[in-house]
């Protein structure tokens, strides 16, 4: 059994993809002590998935518990951590959206990006299930930017345009 955490981090600028700040894939096999304390994304959404295993997060005074499939969002400028600061034994994946300001998303029409922020901005639930399609979309996400292969940038933004739609349609 592994010990250790694993964690692979994407800087969307490096990769090719601008508009995404960051997606991040990690295994934690055991509670990791000060992990996740209190912090906020200046100007962008965090969108989790837990694709195994149990955490205790929280956002402002709410406590949520969440479990497999469970997707998590926080909003731009919202403080945000683990119960106790501890990273409870999960796999998930996360990834940093920021606001795109008045450029359209690459890939995006100008009036396409604004339905997707004002949809986001309007989502009701912070958290919810995710269907099999949306963790389809953050698989296909990740290994298109790990791999690296021949149309890999055209395939990683349209799983990432897939993972916003299938989001929005989940919640």
């Amino acid at each position: 059994m592994k010990r250790h955490i694993e964690r692979e981090v994407y800087f969307g600028r490096q990769c090719g993809l601008p508009e995404l700040e960051r997606l991040g894939w990690s295994s934690t096999p055991r509670a990791a002590d000060s992990r996740l304390g209190p912090h906020i994304h200046r100007n962008a959404y965090e969108i989790c998935l837990i694709v195994d295993g149990a955490v205790q997060w929280w956002v402002g005074h709410e406590i949520h518990q969440l479990g497999r499939g469970d997707i998590y969002i926080t909003r731009p400028d919202e403080t945000h951590g683990g119960i106790d600061e501890v990273m409870h034994p999960c796999v998930l994946y996360w990834l940093i959206l920021p606001r795109p300001g008045r450029k359209p998303l690459p890939g995006l029409t100008s009036a396409q990006t604004r339905a997707l922020m004002r949809a986001l901005a309007d989502l009701q639930f912070r958290t919810f299930a995710s269907s099999q399609t949306l963790r389809s979309a953050f698989t296909r996400l990740h290994h298109e930017l790990r791999d690296r292969t021949s149309f890999s940038m055209i395939s990683a933004r349209a799983a990432f345009h897939m993972l916003l739609v299938q989001l929005l349609r989940d919640h």
